[in-house]
């Protein structure tokens, strides 16, 4: 909550500066389960827990936040009053609109059901072209169009000379640039994690290696135009590609690194100083663990070579039985189009891995049921069995300590 909240403030502060709206969302996708956390009671978890970043996001101008389409409490989120008038509008002090994500705000009831604009949202996506009238509907839809035009006249959105509605012309223009791939670039590589480098093995160089072997099932594979619904190794969950984005394997990546380096890169294991394994998952579903693919190629790798590296593009923690049995580890949350560039600087030390794990990684899949079932940062339970935990990320930097006296 509280590294969440300060990304909150700088990200809104950021992006108003360039007159963007934006949007916080979902309030209502975690909350879900549970109600209460540990020994907090429900409302110490929904203010000590989830509501921080939001709160971070009002007090820093947010003009809108939406709600999804999940429970909490047993209520739909986008017509839970108490989540969206009483503590959003109410005690965060919100002013801007709430925002239903698309056919979430349930206006389907047939009377006396409450419209979502009585509820506490103010704008719907993909909802009913008509809504039953009544007095309260529409004295609620009043306070919602209210707000909406709040959130435009805060941004300064009506006396903007940007384009004229739907802005079709602008919205197909390319608007990349060198500094754009200058910023993914920098982004990709520093957030690396170094998990485990057993006596110093990376980063690699021409003294210590000669030739590597590389394998695993996102070695060389390429993002799809399309990620959904079968999921790539480079995008998250529901997500797509920049358009005019250049990509590149990591098998590329870090053979062409390699090259100028003078070390060779091939898809040969035999003769092979070192093989890396590139690999992951690409589904939400692969949540808590690297898909059937890595898993082989990591097992595979482990019998085959005598030193093992393991890089892992991932959409949460997962578990890693095998690492005990492979010299280095190294994971990267799904980084787009310089997850090439990621792998060949760190690898390679051009680099230095400066990730730390915002989540735990399970040490055993029995405890990773309980995690996942809480569905919470698990830097939050005290007694968790943790492979790595919450902040972990080593680096190449080495220390020394020398003369050191004790007082008697």
């Amino acid at each position: 909550p509280t590294l969440g909240s300060v990304l909150t403030r700088a990200w809104c502060l950021a992006v108003h500066k360039r007159g963007i709206m934006t949007v916080p969302k979902f309030l209502g996708r975690v909350e879900q389960w549970p109600v209460h956390f540990y020994n907090l009671t429900a409302n110490e978890t929904a203010w000590q827990v989830f509501y921080p970043p939001f709160q971070a996001a009002v007090d820093s101008g947010a003009p809108a936040v939406m709600c999804d389409a999940h429970e909490v409490n047993g209520l739909w989120a986008c017509r839970d009053h108490d989540v969206l008038a009483r503590d959003l509008k109410g005690m965060m002090g919100f002013q801007g609109m709430v925002v239903a994500n698309n056919a979430s705000a349930m206006n389907y009831f047939p009377a006396p059901q409450d419209t979502s604009f009585e509820r506490g949202v103010d704008l719907t996506l993909d909802e009913p072209t008509r809504i039953l009238q009544t007095s309260r509907a529409q004295q609620a839809m009043r306070m919602s169009a209210l707000r909406v035009l709040a959130a435009i006249w805060h941004m300064k959105v009506d006396v903007a000379n940007t384009c004229e509605l739907p802005c079709t012309k602008q919205i197909n223009t390319n608007q990349r640039s060198d500094h754009h791939s200058y910023v993914a670039k920098k982004a990709a590589a520093s957030a690396v994690v170094l998990l485990k480098n057993q006596r110093g093995l990376l980063p690699l160089t021409r003294d210590n290696v000669k030739t590597i072997a590389l394998m695993g099932p996102a070695a060389s594979e390429l993002p799809l135009e399309h990620p959904d619904p079968d999921g790539d190794y480079y995008t998250g969950l529901q997500e797509e590609h920049v358009e005019g984005a250049q990509f590149f394997s990591p098998a590329f990546g870090l053979w062409s690194r390699g090259r100028a380096l003078g070390i060779n890169v091939t898809a040969e294991v035999a003769g092979a100083d070192v093989c890396i394994v590139v690999g992951g998952s690409k589904q939400h579903a692969d949540h808590w663990r690297v898909n059937d693919e890595t898993d082989a190629a990591i097992h595979d790798a482990i019998d085959r070579c005598a030193k093992v590296i393991v890089l892992v593009e991932v959409l949460g923690a997962i578990l890693t039985p095998w690492s005990n049995r492979v010299q280095a580890i190294m994971s990267l949350f799904h980084a787009g189009e310089e997850t090439a560039t990621a792998w060949a600087a760190t690898v390679f030390g051009d680099a230095s891995p400066s990730g730390k794990l915002p989540i735990s990684f399970p040490r055993s899949a029995q405890q990773a049921d309980k995690y996942w079932e809480a569905q919470l940062p698990s830097y939050w339970l005290p007694d968790f069995p943790f492979a790595y935990p919450f902040g972990h990320g080593l680096s190449y930097a080495y220390f020394f300590y020398r003369g050191m006296k004790t007082k008697s």
